[in-house]
Formats: C-alpha cells, sequence, structure tokens
C-alpha cells in the first residue's frame, strides 16, 4: 500500500519513510572512482573521481564530508581480517567535520552475522559499530541500497546547504 501525505517529496511505502529534499543545483556529488557497485543519482549532478577518503563526498567539501559505503559482507570483512585497513581510512580522515558509514543491510541483518557466511560473534558486530561511532564520531545507518542512496543524498544536501548558509553570513 503506498501512501501519498501532504508534504511535498515524501512517500510512506512499506513502512519506510521515503523523503529526497530538494537538491541546491551547484552540488555536485563525488563518487570515487574506486567504488565497486556505485548509486546512480537521476536527481543531481555527480562525478567519479579519486578521494582521498571514503567513497562520497561533495565537490568544495571534499575534505569536510566523507561518506563509506559497505555492503554487508565487505562490511563484516572490515571489521575483520580487513579491520586495521578500515581504521586507518577512519584515522585519515580524522579532520572530517561529518563522517558516514552505510551498511547495505537491515540492521537485523547486519547484527545477527549468524545469518551470513562470516561466522563472526554478533557482540563483535555491535561493539565494532559503537567503537566506530564513538572512537571516529561515525554516523552508522544501515537499510537497503535504495534506502542508504537515499540516506547519503540527505547527509550530503543537509550538509551543503549547512556550509552555504554559514559562508553567507
Amino acid at each position: 500500500m503506498l501512501i501519498k501525505p501532504h508534504v511535498k517529496s515524501t512517500i510512506l511505502k512499506n513502512q519506510s519513510i521515503v523523503y529526497i529534499p530538494t537538491i541546491p543545483k551547484n552540488m555536485v556529488i563525488i563518487q570515487d572512482n574506486n567504488e565497486q557497485k556505485p548509486y546512480k543519482f537521476t536527481e543531481c549532478k555527480s562525478i567519479i573521481k579519486s578521494i582521498d577518503c571514503g567513497d562520497y563526498t561533495i565537490q568544495g567539501y571534499e575534505d569536510q564530508i566523507v561518506i563509506e559505503r559497505k555492503e554487508i559482507n565487505d562490511f563484516y570483512g572490515s571489521i575483520t581480517h580487513g579491520r586495521d585497513r578500515f581504521d586507518k581510512m577512519w584515522e585519515r580522515c580524522k579532520g572530517a567535520e561529518f563522517k558516514g558509514l552505510l551498511i547495505e543491510a537491515k540492521e537485523e541483518e547486519v547484527y545477527c552475522p549468524c545469518m551470513s557466511w562470516s561466522g563472526i560473534n554478533p557482540n563483535s558486530v555491535y561493539g565494532s559499530i559503537v567503537g566506530f561511532e564513538i572512537k571516529n564520531n561515525v554516523h552508522v545507518y544501515c537499510n537497503t541500497k535504495e534506502m542508504c542512496r537515499q540516506r547519503l543524498i540527505n547527509w550530503l544536501v543537509k550538509f551543503y546547504r549547512e556550509k552555504e548558509k554559514k559562508e553567507k553570513m
């Protein structure tokens, strides 16, 4: 069942709220050229180029906002055998004002690795996520690929608007 409320750009669908804000005309999303399965953006301008840290950022604010995207198995690999590399990536972007981690899986899947091949203890997953949030000031969001793409756009638009507002003051 699809319900269209009175708020423009909002759709309630299967108990998920989908909101894509109006995207500023001058905002350009940068996707890292190493991104294996990049998001597609039809709502706004995007370019592909090398990024020092993360998978997505905004042109002009590359050192200030960093978003890392992980599929669930890639995430599990990043908190086990790839942990050193993952920690070094967060260390490199320590100076960014906003850091986000998108995990493309529903939260119950992420916190229950017994549903996958990984064999990771659920406490390790939970501890790793909380550690990233506290130690690296990383905002973590888990959901489907499309919901993660929408959260990415929302984070980028909000960050861009706040920076533009401050620059005009």
